[in-house]
């Protein structure tokens, strides 16, 4: 299924437009290299690709079960710079009633061909920040994402099936209260990962976050400190964006616990969880900023959206309005034009039907894309019918 955004849009009767308030895996990447540049976004459908060293590592990993306290160390899966599965040990930083924020321990530099990854002073990430993103976890984007999906289905890791990992690993590795989301913060080659095949062998609702960039990008008024090309954007200020990553991977986790099947198109789950950034508040995609580069790069205004000084290492010019809605990658376009069409679409049909069809949509299980579009325009009684011409 190849078609334009534009056409599907035009289709409905609307046009292109970002919203106002009112499947497929892509390729694997060359190793240490940032998946999809600044963006450092991902696909919910990556696929489980196993470290070689991941026996090793779940024969000396720390394992608990029960509630663990601030400063307990465990042993958890997460990715590496060539996205295989791998363990690592984390600590516990903080605490609050609805979510854990645990930080991956030891050296978190990585040898690469993107010299922010081994920056160790772009890795910081102070007990204020987590204390800071679990207050906007518990007030911002839990409860307004509740209002329109609801919320996971709690997971306490009794049924975890940790030989799906490795054998080696003792049943209730993984124990804890279910209806926390546990947030993983490391070092990791895209801005967020929500692994949806550990799901079953960790049975706990948990997402993978960068620990990159924290100083330029949390909270409403970040410090600039740019240009410095070792740091993730080039040291420029991207206010909320952490936030903005944890409502996106959230939404992945609310998708996968209540969706009719978890095999949904990337278009719909990618663009629902960009758009769910909007929905909590952290971005105003009317703006010209580095920030809103997808939108930016669907429509053809990079140029508009990076500031002076922005030398964009990542090639994110190539690509406009021709980008493929439903080709993950498509070739010749940067990996940013496939969120920000996808995240174009959702805002349009949420200003044509509500946020009840958006999340409609995201629930809605088997076919194609435009099987579930149609399938969520007869449900809420719309006489129109997606078009791919």
């Amino acid at each position: 299924m190849t078609t334009l955004l534009a056409a599907l849009a035009l289709s409905l009767g609307v046009s292109p437009a970002y919203g106002h308030p009112g499947p497929g895996s892509p390729p694997d990447q060359p190793p240490h290299r940032r998946s999809d540049g600044p963006s450092r976004t991902h696909s919910a459908h990556r696929q489980w690709r196993k470290s070689p060293r991941l026996h090793e590592q779940a024969r000396t990993g720390r394992y608990g079960g029960g509630e663990a306290t601030v400063g307990t160390r465990r042993t958890w899966p997460t990715v590496d710079w060539s996205f295989q599965t791998v363990l690592r040990e984390f600590e516990l930083r903080e605490v609050a009633p609805h979510v854990e924020l645990w930080v991956r321990t030891g050296d978190l530099r990585v040898d690469s061909d993107d010299c922010s990854s081994s920056n160790a002073d772009d890795l910081v990430v102070t007990d204020r920040q987590l204390r800071y993103v679990a207050e906007q976890f518990e007030h911002v984007i839990r409860p307004r994402e509740a209002r329109v999906f609801g919320t996971p289905t709690p997971r306490d890791g009794s049924n975890a099936k940790p030989e799906l990992l490795d054998p080696s690993i003792p049943a209730g590795a993984w124990r804890g209260p279910g209806d926390r989301l546990v947030v993983l913060v490391d070092n990791i080659a895209s801005g967020g990962e929500f692994l949806s095949d550990a799901i079953a062998a960790v049975d706990r609702n948990f997402v993978v976050i960068e620990a990159a960039g924290w100083k330029t990008m949390v909270g409403p008024e970040p410090p600039s400190l740019c240009p410095a090309p070792c740091r993730v954007w080039e040291g420029f200020p991207l206010p909320h964006y952490i936030e903005g990553l944890l409502a996106h991977e959230y939404n992945h986790a609310i998708w996968h616990s209540r969706a009719e099947d978890v095999s949904g198109p990337n278009w719909i789950t990618e663009g629902t969880a960009e758009w769910a950034r909007w929905l909590v508040g952290y971005d105003d995609r009317r703006q010209d900023a580095l920030k809103n580069l997808k939108v930016g790069c669907f429509q053809g205004r990079q140029n508009a959206m990076m500031p002076p000084g922005y030398t964009d290492p990542y090639g994110d010019r190539n690509g406009g309005p021709e980008n493929s809605l439903s080709v993950w990658p498509d070739p010749g376009q940067s990996f940013l034009c496939d969120h920000g069409g996808a995240e174009i679409m959702i805002h349009t049909l949420n200003e044509r039907y509500g946020t009840g069809f958006v999340k409609d949509l995201l629930f809605a299980g088997g076919g194609s894309g435009f099987d579930r579009l149609s399938k969520t325009l007869a449900r809420h009684h719309s006489k129109e019918t997606p078009s791919t011409s």
